[in-house]
């Protein structure tokens, strides 16, 4: 993932804030929008195994 996207990871001091105010279908989602949200990321790059 760093040699793709250098800068992907987003600190966790600032999505841990926002994570338990979402809502989604699958909790163990949440932190993935809420790093989205926190940094404003137009993209997201995902891997699901």
């Amino acid at each position: 993932m760093h040699d793709a996207c250098p800068d992907w990871e987003v600190p966790e001091e600032g999505w841990r804030l926002i994570e338990p105010c979402l809502s989604l279908p699958d909790v163990n989602d949440r932190h993935v929008l809420a790093a989205a949200v926190t940094e404003s990321k137009i993209a997201l790059c995902l891997s699901c195994c």
